[in-house]
């Protein structure tokens, strides 16, 4: 039996630095057997696929399919000792008083995404050309991207990795 592993659009994206989870910021992935990549710190699904003929490939993230589970970091309360996971920079206790909170190391909290949370995230990345930032595909509002990566980002990675100049 031969195993081999292809890399869409010639390069591996997730070996980018400036590639960040769309769902929680974070930069390192995992891999099960080359069959599945994941956000190591939430566990967001990626896959990759061909751009449709132009140099490079889209990633797809998915955050809400059958049987995916995204976890958050975990924090606890120093006031009210409550436990809880967010994915906001700043976490606040949700018992609605300003509580000090800490992160709990090496825990993370399944948790539940609204309704009308995007169900996955969409980004182009066109060699030689561009970086499209992290698309939310949510039908029930208007399209907005992601501040990250940036197209300085794309273009100082495809002169280094590829050669182009601005």
């Amino acid at each position: 039996m031969v195993f081999e592993v292809e890399m869409v659009g010639g390069f591996n994206p997730f070996e980018w630095d400036a590639l960040k989870c769309p769902m929680c910021g974070g930069n390192k992935f995992g891999s099960l057997s080359h069959s599945a990549i994941y956000c190591d710190s939430c566990n967001a699904r990626f896959e990759v696929r061909y751009t449709g003929g132009d140099p490079g490939c889209v990633i797809d993230c998915f955050v809400k399919e059958k049987g995916t589970s995204i976890y958050a970091p975990s924090y606890r309360c120093v006031d009210c000792d409550m436990r809880f996971g967010s994915m906001d920079e700043e976490p606040k206790c949700p018992c609605g008083v300003d509580h000090t909170v800490e992160r709990r190391e090496g825990v993370s909290t399944p948790i539940q995404l609204p309704d009308d949370h995007p169900e996955r995230f969409c980004l182009v990345l066109k060699i030689g050309d561009y970086c499209s930032r992290w698309m939310p595909t949510n039908e029930t509002g208007p399209l907005e991207y992601l501040d990250h990566p940036t197209q300085d980002e794309w273009d100082e990675y495809s002169r280094v990795e590829f050669g182009f100049d601005d």
